[in-house]
């Protein structure tokens, strides 16, 4: 099962840093709940030593946590892999108009670039990708595959220039669809396939 801790940025100011942690301490042991904490700065860092299994902070959030400015995708990884070695399984990083990356839980790094043209707003893209992470693992799809559906729905969720925002019948669905290859070593690069979104099946 999974269980998703989030808040909108305009909540967490007026919450305690304690409360996801505390939310955390008070899941039963036994059930194996895996907790993805959308949350942010001492609140998101408090997490980390109950080892959440997954973390999604975008650029700006894993720079505050850093203390310091990331000006590369290099940067961005190991700040994320700092993440992940203080206690979070997977850590994904959203990074608006150019896309994302993941340290994944055996310390792999996967990126994937933004899907579609430039997006024109993003409100919401973050937590469309938190979701599709959490559905994706839960339907019984392994790590990089879930970040491939995060990643298209984070996509979807950022409508670009020329695209209708989507409804309940007509969901909004990303130009392209992320497919994953071997890149360099360990680490792993996610290339957007130029497949028209209709045609994206499992």
């Amino acid at each position: 099962a999974s269980f998703s801790l989030g808040a909108p940025a305009t909540s967490l100011s007026r919450m305690p840093v304690s409360f996801y942690e505390k939310i955390m301490l008070a899941l039963p042991k036994d059930r194996h709940v895996k907790v993805a904490a959308d949350t942010c700065g001492e609140s998101l860092r408090r997490t980390l030593k109950h080892s959440p299994f997954l973390v999604k902070p975008n650029r700006k959030e894993l720079e505050e946590l850093a203390g310091e400015r990331l000006s590369s995708m290099n940067d961005i990884i190991c700040a994320a892999k700092k993440l992940h070695a203080a206690g979070a399984e997977n850590v994904l990083v959203s990074l608006g108009g150019d896309g994302a990356v993941i340290v994944c839980g055996d310390g792999n790094a996967c990126f994937c670039p933004a899907l579609g043209g430039k997006p024109v707003n993003t409100v919401g893209a973050g937590d469309s990708m938190v979701a599709g992470f959490t559905a994706g693992i839960s339907g019984g799809r392994d790590v990089r595959e879930a970040f491939e559906l995060a990643c298209a729905a984070g996509g979807a969720a950022a409508p670009s220039a020329g695209q209708r925002p989507g409804n309940r019948k007509n969901p909004p669905r990303p130009r392209r669809r992320p497919s994953v290859r071997p890149r360099r070593g360990r680490n792993w690069h996610i290339r957007a396939a130029a497949r028209p979104a209709s045609r994206i099946r499992r």
